[in-house]
């Protein structure tokens, strides 16, 4: 995601829904961070994708519309 045409950053999004319809939406973001080393049994042994390789449906180029 990006906020204001800032760099792309990492985030999740979360739906609530109601029968068919989404009730809720949270979207959290943020930059990315090294683990800590009591987490370090929990890391990958692959990196993530960078920022810069974000879904094209993120920036709305994606659609189906």
């Amino acid at each position: 995601m990006r906020y204001d045409g800032g760099p792309p950053m990492y985030g999740v999004a979360l739906h609530e829904f109601r029968g068919d319809k989404v009730a809720r939406e949270r979207i959290y973001g943020g930059e990315p961070w090294e683990a800590p080393e009591w987490r370090a049994r929990w890391r990958s042994s692959t990196p993530a994708d960078p920022p810069g390789g974000v879904s094209p449906w993120i920036d709305g180029a994606g659609s189906d519309e």
